[in-house]
């Protein structure tokens, strides 16, 4: 749109100058057809070669210099007011060049804001999933240990049940990490300590697990606040 306006003050310009051009020849003729006619009525008076006849070929080139001297003015202020519009043009167009990239930039950055939350909230799904699945999985597999094991008889109290090939420390500590949610944009931690009671008791109440590994796991997770 610059390079638009531009190229239009230019063509008015340049317009200028050939009606300039144009003014002064027609001028300059006038001039001339004047002072001819001039000259011949004053040599049908007499006057031919005489001091008049030079005084007044002298003023008609003064009125000439003065008209075309005044047409030069004319054309000069008139392209410094078409330089002056040009350069008001170019400078609003340029400030609402600036307003439309900063509302540009500004609607990228929304938008790029958007998709980041989006991609957290997809992320967290689907680290939620993952957990959920890792929980059902494990759940199915101490289904069929404790099938597989029902038929031995337990020795005492404290060694009846499934014994999980994971130890419950580490048990509750793959609890709290899946549970828990670093927040970049605020700088800690968020820990969703209600769905870690509710998946620690889950698995505490499961009887088919030993009452040992239920009760090391409870006194731990007690230990970190997350059981009472």
């Amino acid at each position: 749109m610059i390079r638009a306006s531009d190229a239009s003050y230019d063509s008015k310009i340049a317009s200028l100058d050939s009606d300039y051009a144009e003014a002064a020849n027609q001028a300059s003729a006038r001039a001339q057809i004047d002072l001819k006619n001039t000259l011949e009525k004053m040599a049908d008076g007499g006057y031919y070669g005489s001091g008049e006849t030079v005084q007044a070929t002298i003023a008609a080139n003064a009125d000439r210099a003065k008209t075309l001297s005044a047409l030069a003015r004319q054309n000069a202020q008139d392209k410094r007011e078409y330089e002056s519009e040009k350069e008001k043009a170019r400078a609003g167009l340029s400030l609402e060049g600036e307003k439309e990239a900063m509302n540009l930039q500004s609607d990228l950055t929304e938008a790029i804001r958007d998709q980041e939350n989006r991609d957290r909230e997809y992320e967290a799904q689907k680290q939620q999933n993952a957990f959920e699945n890792s929980l059902k999985s494990e759940s199915l597999k101490l289904q069929k240990q404790e099938a597989a094991r029902s038929a031995a008889k337990a020795a005492s109290e404290s060694s009846k049940g499934i014994e999980p090939e994971k130890d419950p420390y580490t048990y509750v500590d793959d609890v709290v990490a899946r549970y828990s949610k670093y927040e970049k944009d605020k700088g800690y931690t968020v820990v969703n300590k209600t769905a870690i009671l509710k998946a620690l008791s889950a698995i505490i109440k499961d009887t088919a697990l030993s009452y040992r590994y239920r009760y090391e796991m409870y006194i731990y997770g007690k230990s970190l606040g997350y059981l009472t």
